[in-house]
């Protein structure tokens, strides 16, 4: 059985999310135009120090000028989530990693995550864009695809994350089916008010599920964006670009918007 782009859709969401994938896990990542950004930090020892069987997500707090990182999950029979063990601190810069104590981490300053999907944004088919605060946003991929993940609305409403993709979702019927994701992704982050991109995060996938990547994207603290990229191996991978108000120079993206738009 296989779905191309555009009938995703008609697909439970959460029948993807819980999809298991059969081919080897492949992701590559591409920042433009100012890839000294982000910084992809890796913890290899996450994936020993907690096994929950539940739905968890990276939290985020701030020492001095280090940023620190715990993994806080929840399921249906807990009254409230747990936190990992293990809890780090990373350097923006390098995104060398280091073990924090408890007490390290219960004096650290709690920096709030925003995955907010702003219901007044309006999509415009056809024309891949959407429209929101009066600005137009151009849609890189297939956002039609992503139901309520595909846009991420940062906390204090100053840039609009956009996570779109295009490429196959094939599912293998019978007692031993599973399904297998391949093609591009891509995540535009916007500065709201002057509808000008900040920064493009885009790369190949091939065996992962795309959706729970974007459903685990988020901001923190108004202007870092958390990205997620090995979500299937206890989140010990992850993306985080320091997004800064874009200049005043032309922006190609919205120039291509506005002549789809306005056709000649």
């Amino acid at each position: 059985m296989k779905f191309r782009l555009g009938y995703v859709r008609a697909i439970p969401l959460a029948a993807v999310l819980s999809s298991p994938l059969l081919s080897a896990s492949n992701l590559t990542t591409e920042v433009t135009p100012n890839p000294g950004a982000c910084t992809t930090v890796y913890i290899p020892r996450w994936k020993a120090d907690w096994i929950i069987p539940a739905y968890c997500e990276l939290r985020f707090r701030a020492s001095g000028s280090d940023l620190l990182v715990g993994v806080y999950c929840t399921n249906v029979s807990m009254k409230e989530g747990t936190y990992s063990p293990g809890k780090y601190s990373f350097k923006l810069v390098s995104g060398h990693t280091q073990k924090v104590s408890e007490e390290e981490w219960r004096h650290a300053n709690v920096l709030p995550d925003s995955r907010v999907n702003p219901r007044d944004a309006r999509i415009v088919h056809g024309v891949d864009r959407l429209i929101y605060k009066g600005k137009r946003f151009r849609i890189t991929g297939g956002l039609e695809s992503i139901g309520g993940d595909a846009l991420r609305l940062s906390g204090g409403g100053s840039f609009l994350g956009v996570n779109s993709w295009s490429g196959v979702f094939r599912c293998n019927d019978g007692l031993f089916g599973g399904c297998n994701m391949h093609g591009q992704y891509y995540v535009d982050l916007y500065d709201v008010k002057s509808g000008r991109l900040a920064l493009a995060i885009s790369g190949q996938f091939s065996g992962r599920n795309i959706f729970s990547m974007f459903q685990k994207s988020a901001w923190i603290s108004d202007h870092y964006f958390v990205l997620p990229e090995d979500e299937r191996r206890g989140l010990s991978r992850f993306l985080i670009c320091d997004v800064k108000t874009p200049s005043n120079a032309p922006d190609e993206n919205i120039q291509a918007v506005e002549a789809q738009a306005h056709p000649q």
